[in-house]
């Protein structure tokens, strides 16, 4: 499956990669990134495939009522666009700063991994403390839960592990961190892609950002 599933993401990726260039980045072209960012790294782990096929038949989602899906799904959805929004942000300035210095091409691939790492780095302390909107909303779902601080002291770093490995056993929230978390790269990438200065560099640049996943989602 994974001879399909690899080489049909990286299609999808080059087909949008095709059909953004010349296209001036604002909202609409950064959202349509976010998305297919996304959907790239769904496509191309089969393990999502069969979880999607099974329905996650056991996940506690599902025992929600309607109004606690809806909940949960409005915080994720508005924590990955605000996310998304600070990446977009943060990537801006380090290539206007770039632009100005007139950096080599070495040097702003260089910033390019720079800004993959520190989008990785705001990730995880995103999904550290996300936890405590999440308990907040089930406290209104389920009044006699007891007020409390439930982000640990530090990131579980073998938790994140384990859901980076996006195994088809895996829950919805933990699919949905690992997608998100491989997207960060992705979403980097094209938004370095589309900076005039990096344009004839931007297919190198999702190239190794598509392979740096499937190498990590290996490992």
């Amino acid at each position: 499956m994974h001879a399909l599933a690899i080489p049909l993401g990286l299609a999808f990726l080059l087909i949008f990669w095709r059909v953004s260039r010349g296209q001036k980045p604002g909202i609409q072209l950064h959202a349509a990134t976010l998305l297919v960012s996304l959907i790239a790294v769904f496509v191309s782990v089969p393990a999502l495939w069969q979880a999607l096929y099974e329905g996650y038949p056991k996940d506690s989602f599902f025992t929600l009522k309607t109004s606690g899906r809806l909940g949960v799904l409005a915080i994720s959805s508005t924590a990955i666009m605000v996310f998304f929004q600070i990446l977009t942000q943060k990537t801006g300035y380090l290539l206007h700063w770039s632009d100005r210095r007139d950096a080599s091409t070495l040097t702003r691939l260089c910033i390019f991994i720079g800004d993959c790492v520190s989008g990785i780095a705001l990730f995880i302390a995103g999904i550290w403390v996300l936890p405590q909107a999440f308990y907040g909303f089930y406290r209104i779902l389920i009044p006699n839960l007891p007020q409390q601080i439930v982000i640990k002291p530090s990131p579980d770093f073998e938790r994140l592990a384990d859901i980076l490995q996006l195994q088809s056993d895996g829950s919805l929230s933990q699919h949905l961190t690992g997608i998100t978390f491989y997207a960060v790269i992705l979403f980097t990438a094209f938004l370095h892609g589309y900076n005039k200065s990096l344009e004839k560099q931007s297919i190198v640049l999702l190239l190794m950002a598509y392979i740096a996943i499937q190498i990590a989602n290996i490992i």
